[in-house]
């Protein structure tokens, strides 16, 4: 059974998570209390959402109990992310994954209920590791037991071919979140853009699939 996602917060982790699952072809519920950030967004999920996510009345209206999956996606908001955490689990959330600022957050969140936090520090170290191990990317990043998000510049036989000529998502299971435009990322990729050795690309994928593209 495919699962339903719920993304609570929405900066730059949150946005390009939510983003990828739903170009995966996911159920996708964004919620975030910046009306403007959900107007932008909206397009990018099933549901959106504009909700203090520090209220738990507003918390509890907006429907925790229809999704598999969580994110809670404001690492540096201690008090929403316990109260999001607690709130999903007594709805009856399967998974409820917290990216968090600090191994104290970390380690708060996986008493009151989380089942796994994302702290920064950790996961740059095991993308290093990937790197070291010659997978050939240049980020790596885990999301999920099963899920992860890679950057990385097109293979060989990918240069001078259109996104919408390649056909990643049939041909390699994978889905573009994005495309490096300088230190930031542009998540409205062009189906008519050529690959170029220059090109970096932030693609969404299962981590069984990886060795189809490495």
């Amino acid at each position: 059974m495919d699962h339903s996602y719920a993304v609570l917060g929405l900066g730059r982790f949150g946005r390009t998570v939510a983003k990828a699952l739903f170009e995966a072809g996911k159920d996708v519920m964004i919620v975030d209390k910046d009306e403007e950030i959900i107007s932008e967004c909206s397009s990018s999920a099933t549901y959106a959402i504009v909700a203090d996510l520090s209220d738990e009345r507003e918390i509890k209206q907006i429907g925790l109990e229809s999704a598999d999956v969580v994110l809670i996606g404001m690492g540096q908001d201690i008090a929403s992310s316990i109260l999001c955490t607690i709130l999903a689990k007594e709805a009856g959330v399967k998974r409820v994954i917290a990216k968090v600022g600090s191994e104290r957050m970390g380690d708060i969140l996986l008493r009151v209920g989380c089942d796994r936090v994302i702290f920064p520090e950790k996961e740059t170290g095991r993308r290093t590791a990937h790197s070291l191990i010659g997978t050939g990317f240049m980020d790596y990043y885990s999301i999920s037991d099963k899920t992860c998000m890679i950057k990385m510049t097109p293979k060989k036989e990918w240069i001078g071919k259109t996104v919408r000529q390649l056909d990643l998502r049939n041909t390699y299971h994978l889905n573009i979140a994005a495309v490096a435009k300088g230190e930031d990322f542009d998540h409205l990729v062009d189906p008519e853009m050529v690959m170029t050795p220059e090109t970096v690309l932030l693609v969404i994928c299962e981590k069984k699939e990886i060795s189809r593209f490495r």
